[in-house]
């Protein structure tokens, strides 16, 4: 990009959370260390909720008057609603919206992270949707869990994940990954990335490594996607009508239209090497 617009300070995007893992690769692959992130805040169709007060940061300021907001502490089952004045640095929270467009006390399922204060307003970092969790016997691992355990075993063994989506097997009691990989070394088999996934499933989420010891989960199970498997799923949601600004990553298969375009386009772990050797 620099060697097309010379003059390039910055971009601007959603880049955090489960956008981290592109935002990365667009570095490496097409900006460089010189151009800055501006990463633009937390918004939906429901309204604008957060604004950076800082480039290159994930962190984002709550928007005083954009809306009337009220926060559910996820770690408190029976925690009620407070107001944004109540919220307390390192605590988690469920977002709720009412607003002008006729939303009221409307549970968004964001989770958002108090990260500290800008003046008096909260600051804030998105961490995961709720409906994104995955819980076969109770264990509750988080959208964010999930990417991160997968990011981690692909800095282990070495090759780059692409992209990757969990279907949660309720028949099987399993954790069935689809990961899409590229620039995979020769030496790297399909054990060492299994070993090393269940090995930090269970170090994002303790309570998955419990069960899955004492045998109430089955180990994980492991499915590779195509290449360009997830460009070709937006591509089909686009034509379908789909809004690219409604597109996010695919991190937990959802329903039967995903789950059969996903499981549709697997192939084995030697073939896709052969493929996308580094």
């Amino acid at each position: 990009m620099p060697q097309v617009w010379p003059d390039l300070n910055y971009v601007v995007g959603g880049a955090s959370a489960g956008f981290a893992r592109y935002t990365d690769e667009v570095r490496s692959r097409y900006l460089g260390a010189d151009v800055a992130f501006f990463y633009r805040g937390i918004s939906a169709s429901e309204g604008i909720f957060t604004v950076p007060v800082a480039f290159a940061d994930h962190q984002s300021c709550l928007i005083p008057d954009s809306l009337f907001y009220e926060f559910i502490d996820i770690d408190d089952e029976n925690a009620k609603p407070v107001t944004m004045d109540k919220l307390e640095v390192g605590k988690k929270y469920e977002l709720v919206i009412s607003n002008h467009s006729g939303f009221y006390r409307y549970r968004m399922k964001d989770v958002l992270l108090v990260v500290g204060f800008h003046n008096a307003t909260p600051m804030v970092e998105f961490q995961y949707r709720i409906d994104k969790t995955v819980s076969l016997m109770g264990e509750k691992t988080t959208e964010m869990a999930l990417r991160t355990a997968a990011d981690l075993t692909a800095k282990d063994c070495g090759f780059l994940l692409v992209d990757n989506s969990v279907y949660p097997d309720d028949e099987n009691v399993q954790y069935v990954y689809i990961m899409e990989i590229d620039r995979v070394p020769q030496d790297l088999t399909e054990e060492k990335i299994y070993e090393s996934l269940e090995k930090h499933l269970a170090e994002v989420n303790l309570s998955y490594g419990d069960k899955v010891k004492n045998g109430l989960i089955q180990p994980v199970k492991i499915l590779f996607s195509q290449p360009e498997t997830y460009v070709l799923y937006k591509e089909m949601m686009l034509r379908m009508g789909n809004s690219i600004a409604q597109l996010k990553p695919v991190t937990v298969i959802g329903n039967e239209q995903q789950k059969n375009f996903f499981f549709t386009l697997v192939d084995d772990f030697e073939e896709i090497k052969a493929l996308c050797a580094r």
